[in-house]
């Protein structure tokens, strides 16, 4: 059974949708910074995932639990098309998503979603520090960097 994620509305409404996955004891607070600088682009939503964060704690702690919580996510947002942006378990949870939509198209509510794996480098992942992940990674691959490989893999653009 999905339990009711809690979420961060981090900008850019009216943009196509970004669903950022946080990484195993982070949480949607972990996006803050880099959500703001992606809404530039996209309409940023930081999830906190199943015992994690905000959201509520279920004793089931699985990869199959993890997706159907943010399908009904989803579906409760009427959020037809998203793109999805992880982080270790988070980008766990985007790749088995993304192939699930590959393989159920005809599921209707998840057509074009999209999967982008993001990892740490080590010495931010150590430090525990995360908004300077956030600044690591924005400091060597730069939003627009990130916004390319986020608009090629739902297709192109939005409109």
């Amino acid at each position: 059974m999905s339990v009711l994620l809690f979420h961060r509305d981090l900008g850019g409404a009216g943009r196509p949708p970004l669903v950022v996955l946080h990484g195993f004891l982070g949480s949607s607070r972990n996006w803050q910074t880099t959500g703001a600088g992606l809404a530039s682009h996209f309409h940023v939503f930081a999830l906190d995932l199943r015992n994690h964060g905000r959201s509520p704690h279920a004793p089931e702690m699985t990869y199959a639990a993890m997706l159907a919580d943010v399908l009904a996510w989803l579906d409760a947002r009427g959020l037809a098309r998203a793109a999805l942006l992880g982080h270790s378990l988070g980008g766990k949870v985007a790749m088995v998503m993304d192939g699930m939509a590959n393989i159920h198209r005809e599921r209707g509510n998840l057509p074009g979603a999209r999967a982008v794996l993001l990892e740490a480098l080590p010495f931010a992942q150590e430090s525990g520090d995360s908004e300077a992940l956030g600044a690591v990674f924005l400091g060597l691959a730069g939003a627009e960097h990130l916004t390319g490989h986020l608009q090629e893999a739902v297709g192109g653009g939005w409109k």
